[in-house]
């Protein structure tokens, strides 16, 4: 199996043959997660956000594909995979950082896919992806990856390069990521740089892009940057998010907030608002909020929200979900 990174403008399915020591892969767009991976045939797998479980599937074949949306960058996911009995084989945290995670001094990661893109106008096996990374120092790492594809009638010819650094030794943790792509087909190039820190319980993140030519058309934005402040008091989390994207003459700005609350272990409530300013020979704003209600309680799961949207026509959406796994060692579930 394979996964398109979103820089790369994939929107298809992808086949082909991988060679990887990684079990799972996570790409990110903007506030969209999509975390991919490997598990036995007719396993159950499901992705907890923030402890409660966010989505699942019972896959066919051996591969899982969840699309999430953060709330903030202070979100935690940890995969869950049953067998067919329901009898828990793996759970595992999920790093969603950009690029990959740190490596030990000396040790190496590596991956490689040849393969094909069904859907696209050349059918020809020629989509090709290999990379590697080597910790320089325990708290330095450096990665590069080449990517060979087609996405329908586009061509895409890569290079990228990743570097991380943790400064170990401030009173103050710091973790920095810059990550460079450059088109080997035109001048296309994109950069990105991602800043977090964290000070007592409270997390703080800046994260900053830039695009040109193609690859800005294909994003489409030229410039965008984010601050996130996050963190937790008791039973409660928050965040507060501002960004700007720009792209030619069009910018916009959002700003965010969110608030959640565990009523019990099994119970939690979220709140979020939002504001969205938008200019293009006008300027225009737009208010959303949303409230939701989660309920997990061992193999039953229960969500239901309520959402507000100024600009829409139907302004409001209501939304609900239940499943039910019958028991531990139970072939069926409902849902």
């Amino acid at each position: 199996f394979i996964q398109g990174n979103n820089i790369l403008g994939y929107n298809s399915k992808i086949r082909g043959i991988s060679i990887s020591d990684n079990g799972y892969t996570v790409n990110r767009s903007g506030r969209e997660i999509t975390i991919r991976g490997e598990a036995p045939k007719n396993a159950m797998v499901e992705v907890y956000q923030n402890g409660k479980v966010a989505d699942y599937q019972r896959i066919e074949g051996n591969e899982y594909n969840f699309t999430l949306k953060m709330r903030s960058n202070n979100d935690a996911f940890e995969i869950n995979i049953y067998d067919r009995n329901g009898v828990l084989l793996e759970d595992r945290s999920v790093n969603v950082m950009q690029g990959r995670d740190f490596l030990n001094q000396g040790e190496w990661d590596y991956n490689f896919f040849y393969g094909q893109n069904p859907q696209g106008d050349n059918k020809a096996w020629d989509d090709q992806k290999f990379g590697i990374a080597y910790g320089v120092t325990n708290n330095l790492t450096y990665a590069f990856d080449y990517y060979d594809t087609r996405n329908e009638d586009k061509l895409y010819q890569y290079a990228k390069h990743m570097a991380g650094y943790r400064f170990s030794n401030l009173v103050v943790p710091l973790v920095t990521k810059v990550t460079y792509y450059d088109s080997l087909l035109d001048d296309s190039e994109g950069y990105i740089g991602e800043i977090k820190s964290e000070v007592l319980s409270h997390k703080l993140s800046y994260s900053y892009e830039r695009y040109s030519h193609q690859l800005a058309q294909d994003e489409n934005k030229d410039s965008y940057q984010e601050v996130e402040m996050s963190g937790n008091y008791g039973r409660s989390v928050y965040f507060f998010r501002s960004s700007s994207k720009k792209y030619q003459d069009r910018t916009e700005n959002i700003y965010d907030s969110g608030l959640s609350y565990d009523v019990s272990k099994a119970i939690r409530i979220n709140v979020d608002l939002g504001k969205t300013v938008r200019k293009q020979n006008a300027r225009q704003s737009n208010y959303t909020g949303e409230i939701g209600f989660d309920y997990n309680d061992e193999d039953f799961t229960y969500h239901a929200d309520a959402s507000f949207d100024q600009r829409r026509d139907a302004k409001w959406q209501y939304t609900a979900r239940l499943r039910k796994r019958l028991e531990q060692n139970s072939h069926f579930a409902y849902e």
